[in-house]
């Protein structure tokens, strides 16, 4: 369901230019595996095993 923004915040980010937009990339892209690698959890734990 997120990959519309997620892919909508790749396409902006490489638009900026390498410049400006690598270091933002990268922090956007740490962000995001964080915050899927918490959703992930947060889901595994909510569901009965």
């Amino acid at each position: 369901m997120a990959v519309k923004p997620v892919a909508i915040a790749v396409v902006t980010s490489v638009k900026t230019g390498y410049s400006t937009g690598q270091t933002r990339f990268i922090a956007f892209l740490s962000a995001g595996l964080k915050f899927n690698v918490l959703m992930v959890l947060a889901i595994a734990i909510q569901e009965p095993n």
